[in-house]
């Protein structure tokens, strides 16, 4: 059968549902996780991250990742930061505290400091977005 992409039903975000099952929820970020891994998504980041910390000679960077989820890119980043010897802070923000939970959990299992912030409203308390070296936004509408 043929599918055609003409057409889109859009559907609200399920791990966004302030009323989503806790194990629901966990499952689905698991399952973001697996996605995160075979994409690879860290690994393409990595390149632009390190070849501009070389350009800056050592100055500090600093890194917002919007809608986090588990935190996977975010630790993966501070863990590639860490390893390579790269100046990174790491932020990272979501709407679901059952996300950031897991995220936070996620960080302190690979030994790495991330920022975690509950919802977007919580980018006032993070750096000035001027002042950021990376920003990214991951979001399906």
């Amino acid at each position: 059968m043929a599918t055609s992409l003409r057409h889109r039903l859009l559907e609200g975000e399920l791990m966004d549902d302030p009323d989503i099952d806790i194990q629901a929820h966990r499952a689905a970020l698991r399952g973001l996780r697996r996605i995160n891994v075979a994409s690879r998504t860290a690994a393409a980041l990595w390149p632009t991250i390190r070849r501009i910390a070389r350009e800056r000679r050592g100055e500090p960077l600093s890194l917002l990742d919007v809608a986090t989820g588990g935190g996977d890119v975010a630790v993966a980043l501070a863990r590639r930061a860490q390893r390579d010897g790269i100046a990174l802070r790491v932020e990272a923000c979501d709407i679901s505290s059952t996300a950031l939970r897991v995220a936070e959990e996620q960080a302190r299992r690979g030994g790495v400091e991330v920022r975690f912030l509950v919802r977007i409203s919580s980018l006032s308390r993070c750096q000035p977005l001027t002042t950021l070296s990376f920003l990214r936004c991951f979001s399906i509408t």
